[in-house]
């Protein structure tokens, strides 16, 4: 009897330690497109353009660890915050725009 006790606590061990992982991951792509975004905006480095931002965005969408929904989300709370304090909140909607309309123009599937 203590045996299957064993297994079935090994089972939900390894069973909590996926949604971990999971929940992990979720929070490192929301955390990398939201830097992505950020390092777009500041626009400081040449690496940072739109087609480099938006394809990490499309990256992360496609292995559903964020939504269009949330990257949107992300956006507002850019323009909206205290985010790049040297830049004004036209500068930052102005900035972000065609990243928001390339966001627009794709369909993702749900």
């Amino acid at each position: 009897m203590p045996w299957r006790d064993l297994r079935a606590d090994w089972r939900e061990t390894e069973v909590g330690k996926e949604k971990m992982e999971k929940k992990f991951m979720k929070d490192w792509y929301r955390k990398l497109v939201k830097g992505c975004i950020l390092e777009y905006a500041r626009g400081l480095k040449k690496r940072a353009s739109l087609n480099w931002v938006f394809g990490e965005a499309e990256k992360a969408m496609a292995r559903r660890y964020v939504t269009k929904q949330e990257i949107v989300s992300m956006i507002s709370e850019i323009e909206e915050g205290s985010y790049l304090p040297f830049l004004s909140k036209e500068e930052k909607i102005n900035r972000l725009q065609p990243l928001r309309q390339l966001l627009d123009s794709k369909d993702f599937p749900l």
